[in-house]
C-alpha cells in the first residue's frame, strides 16, 4: 500500500528542490536551500536562498506567503532549519512563531555543533518533524558546504579530457583531448556551481562573461572581491601562493598562482 503522506512528501520536496536550484552559484559560503509551505493540499508560499547575509529560504517562503495564516501549515525545506544566531535569526523562531503543525527537511545540518538542534527545539513546541526526504538530492545540493564546515576545506570539481587509457594528449601531439560540449555549455555549468576555477597553467580564472546574468548578481565587485577571499582561503590553507592578481577585458579575473 502506497503511503499518501510520503507521495505527498516526496512531492512537495521536489518543489522545494527546484526552488533551491535557483540559487546555485549565487549563496557561498552559505548552503543553497529552497523551501515551499503547503496547507490543505496547497502551496502557499515559496522561497530560496538568494545571497549570504540575506535571508534565508525559509524566511523568503514565509515572507511570500504574504499574510496568509500559517497556523497548522507544513513547511518543507532541503536542509535542516538553522537554530543558531549568525547574520540572521535563526530560522527555527520564525517557524514557531509562525505556528506551523509540520516541519519537513531533506538532509540534516551538516555542521555537527547544531546538527539535529532545530528537531529537538521545534518537538519541543509540540510540531512534527519529519526528516530524510529525498535526502540524496538535497545532500548533493549542498556537498561544498558540507565539505567546508566538516573539513575546513573546499569541495573540489577536477575536470579533465581523457582517453580510455588515460592520456591527456594525443601520443606525439600537444593539442588537448576535448569536445566542444566540454568547453561550452558543461563549462558554464561548473562556473555556476563554483566559486573560482583552477585553470592550467596555474591560472584561477572566474569567467564572469560565460556565468548567467542571474549568476552575475550583486555586480562584477562583489564577485571579485569573493572570488579574491577563496584564494585567499587556499593561499592561507597552504594550498596556493597567489603571485599576482589582474583584470582584463572587463570580462575575466585572473589570479595567477602556483602551487606550494
Amino acid at each position: 500500500m502506497i503511503d499518501k503522506n510520503s507521495e505527498n512528501d516526496a512531492k512537495f520536496m521536489r518543489l522545494a528542490l527546484k526552488e533551491a536550484e535557483k540559487g546555485i552559484g549565487l549563496t557561498s559560503p552559505n548552503p543553497t536551500v529552497g523551501c515551499i509551505i503547503v496547507k490543505k493540499g496547497k502551496i502557499i508560499g515559496r522561497g530560496y536562498h538568494r545571497k549570504a547575509g540575506g535571508p534565508h529560504a525559509e524566511i523568503e517562503a514565509i515572507r511570500s506567503a504574504k499574510g496568509k495564516p500559517l497556523k497548522g501549515a507544513t513547511i518543507y525545506i532541503t536542509l535542516e532549519p538553522c537554530s543558531t544566531y549568525g547574520k540572521t535569526p535563526p530560522c527555527v523562531e520564525a517557524i514557531i512563531k509562525s505556528e506551523m503543525a509540520r516541519v519537513v527537511y531533506g538532509v540534516k545540518d551538516p555542521d555537527f555543533r547544531h546538527q539535529d538542534k532545530a528537531k529537538r527545539l521545534l518537538k519541543k513546541q509540540g510540531i512534527k518533524v519529519t526528516t530524510e526526504i529525498l535526502s540524496e538530492d538535497c545532500q548533493r545540493l549542498i556537498r561544498p558546504f558540507a565539505k567546508r564546515v566538516q573539513t575546513g576545506l573546499p569541495w573540489v570539481i577536477v575536470k579533465a579530457g581523457m582517453s580510455l587509457d588515460g592520456r591527456l594528449t594525443r601520443p606525439g601531439k600537444a593539442d588537448w583531448l576535448h569536445q566542444d560540449l566540454s568547453i561550452g555549455d558543461q563549462a558554464e555549468t561548473f562556473v555556476r556551481m563554483t566559486s573560482a576555477f583552477l585553470k592550467e597553467g596555474g591560472a584561477a580564472l572566474l569567467s564572469l562573461k560565460a556565468a548567467s546574468e542571474r549568476w552575475m548578481e550583486g555586480g562584477d565587485d562583489a564577485r571579485f572581491e569573493h572570488t579574491k577571499s577563496i584564494i585567499e582561503d587556499c593561499q592561507h590553507l597552504e594550498l596556493l601562493e597567489v603571485i599576482d592578481i589582474s583584470v582584463f577585458e572587463e570580462q575575466h579575473v585572473v589570479f595567477h598562482c602556483v602551487r606550494v
